[in-house]
């Protein structure tokens, strides 16, 4: 076999470093543009906490009580007769605001719940929506300061027309 000379190594030379640096580029520049997206994304989440942060006078900044607003708003139970109606009547209003007009709205049997204290009160409504409709309120549900869960949610589309549901939808509360 014959030895390579001395132009032959060199081309062999910067053909292996071509190669290394193109591995580089496809194997290190991903890995590093990775690297720079979270620390501008980590920068970003620090400067958020910071605006959010509650200054030395005790006063909240505008952004914080935003974040509060936003946060769902819980009504602590009262006995079961006053928490069902103001339940109830919530509910009914949060139906309305959707557009929902329920053929039934009844209540189902309390449980009371173990270790809790409190008992749960189910309200079951029927009827027929539109598919907007029921996501409209299923999106709204976390207004109520009453709502604790839906337990059960039943759709079965209308034969003719798929956008029209017939429902059925329990929902909870709690109750002294």
């Amino acid at each position: 076999m014959k030895a390579f000379n001395e132009r032959d190594l060199r081309a062999i030379k910067i053909g292996v470093a071509g190669l290394v640096l193109i591995g580089l580029y496809f194997l290190a520049g991903p890995w590093v543009s990775e690297w720079q997206m979270l620390r501008a994304d980590l920068a970003a989440a620090r400067q958020r906490l910071d605006r959010v942060a509650v200054d030395g006078e005790g006063s909240l900044p505008a952004e914080q009580l935003q974040l509060m607003s936003a946060v769902p708003k819980i009504e602590m139970p009262a006995d079961e007769k006053t928490q069902g109606t103001k339940f109830r009547d919530t509910f009914t209003q949060q139906l309305q605001k959707a557009g929902i007009r329920a053929r039934s709205l009844q209540y189902l049997a309390a449980k009371k719940l173990a270790g809790v204290g409190y008992r749960t009160l189910r309200l079951q409504s029927r009827g027929r929506c539109q598919q907007q409709q029921m996501l409209n309120l299923l999106g709204s549900l976390n207004e109520n300061p009453y709502f604790v869960g839906v337990e059960e949610l039943d759709l079965k589309p209308d034969a003719r027309n798929r956008n029209e549901l017939e429902f059925t939808i329990t929902v909870s509360t709690f109750a002294k």
